[in-house]
């Protein structure tokens, strides 16, 4: 397993939340915490990452932002940019995205 599977299945195993909320600036945090209460969000996210990690999506800003999420994340993120950025950049510093 390389290490890219290894942080993927730590990230999958639970361990999402803790590693987004390391380096989240705090007022990022509570954005945050709303997208983490939601499991589907997380799923999503993660299977987009996976996408990425694969060569099958190209990690960006852009495309988290046009993932499909329920109405109550979309909106959390369209009023917290900067969530979106963090997600982002955590993927590509944890990742090598």
């Amino acid at each position: 397993m390389g290490l890219f599977d290894n942080v993927l299945g730590s990230l999958m195993g639970g361990k999402v939340g803790d590693i987004l909320r390391a380096d989240c600036p705090q007022e990022v945090l509570p954005a945050l915490e709303k997208l983490l209460a939601d499991s589907e969000a997380v799923k999503t996210i993660t299977a987009y990452v996976q996408d990425c990690m694969a060569g099958a999506a190209d990690l960006s800003v852009e495309e988290i932002m046009n993932l499909p999420f329920k109405q109550a994340v979309a909106d959390v993120l369209k009023s917290n940019p900067q969530l979106a950025d963090h997600l982002v950049a955590t993927a590509k510093n944890k990742l090598g995205l």
